[in-house]
């Protein structure tokens, strides 16, 4: 759905800083990921759409439905600083992130319990779901 012209935004030259988007970063907890950076990021929109000018608005609209999605296999490679250390040797169950190789590609959160041996091995992984709330899809391998 294609918004009226009046409700159109202007792109920002905002740099957002990775340090601070993956400070509490974890696999295992997902609980309202981003509800820091959505406010900070509308406030700032705010801000950023009052200067801009007519002219560099952009038509803006909102995805009303998902007909199909094309998940495929991604290459990845466990992130060995998602393990925990009382895990790190252990079977038991664990939420882990995949990092693609391909770095347009988000974390994606696994849950296996052969982490500790995937340690340093590519493996394909598939996108299974992805939330809303969440920052990170969820797959398996």
């Amino acid at each position: 759905e294609v918004f009226s012209e009046s409700e159109w935004k202007a792109s920002a030259d905002e740099v957002i800083d990775q340090d601070s988007t993956l400070k509490n970063d974890d696999a295992e907890n997902s609980g309202d990921e981003g509800n820091d950076e959505k406010d900070h990021f509308s406030r700032r929109e705010n801000q950023v759409g009052d200067v801009k000018r007519t002219s560099e608005k952009q038509p803006t609209g909102r995805i009303v439905g998902i007909i199909k999605r094309n998940w495929r296999a991604y290459v990845c490679h466990i992130d060995s600083t998602s393990l925990t250390s009382s895990n790190a040797t252990s079977l038991s169950q664990q939420t882990v992130f995949a990092t693609p190789v391909s770095r347009l590609l988000p974390r994606i959160r696994l849950r296996t319990r052969q982490a500790p041996t995937l340690i340093g091995q590519k493996i394909l992984v598939t996108i299974d779901r992805w939330d809303v709330t969440s920052r990170y899809p969820e797959g398996h391998f």
